[in-house]
C-alpha cells in the first residue's frame, strides 16, 4: 500500500510539472524531435516508396548555389528533403512578407518562396 501511495505523489509531482511549469518543455521537445526522427526513418525502412525526382528542386539548388552560403545551402538541402519539410517551411516562412528565418537570408528567403 506505501509502495501505490508513493508511486501516485510522484506521478502526481511529474504531471504538475510538465503541465503547469516550463522546466520540462525543453526535454519534452527534445523527446519529440527524436521520436519523429525515429518514425522518419523506420519510415523509410519498411516499404519501397516510389518517388519522383523533380527536377525543379535540382535546378533550384544549382541556381542557388552562387547566391547562398555555405550554410544557408546546407539549411536549404535540409528543407527539400522531404516534402513534409518543404511544406513546413512553406507555411512557416512563406506565408507573411516580414518572415525570417534564423540561417536564411530576407531576399534569399524570399526567392526560395518564390521558386517553391
Amino acid at each position: 500500500m506505501k509502495g501505490w501511495i508513493i508511486i501516485g505523489s510522484v506521478c502526481a509531482v511529474l504531471y504538475y510539472t510538465a503541465t503547469t511549469t516550463s522546466l520540462l518543455d525543453e526535454p519534452i521537445h527534445a523527446g519529440q524531435s527524436l521520436l519523429n526522427s525515429w518514425h522518419s526513418q523506420i519510415k523509410s525502412l519498411t516499404g519501397t516508396k516510389i518517388t519522383k525526382v523533380d527536377q525543379q528542386y535540382a535546378s533550384l539548388k544549382q541556381e542557388l548555389a552562387t547566391r547562398l552560403s555555405k550554410s544557408e545551402m546546407h539549411t536549404l538541402s535540409d528543407i527539400l528533403k522531404s516534402p513534409e519539410a518543404m511544406a513546413d517551411f512553406s507555411q512557416q516562412y512563406c506565408q507573411s512578407s516580414n518572415a525570417k528565418h534564423p540561417m536564411i537570408n530576407k531576399d534569399n528567403l524570399r526567392f526560395v518562396c518564390d521558386h517553391l
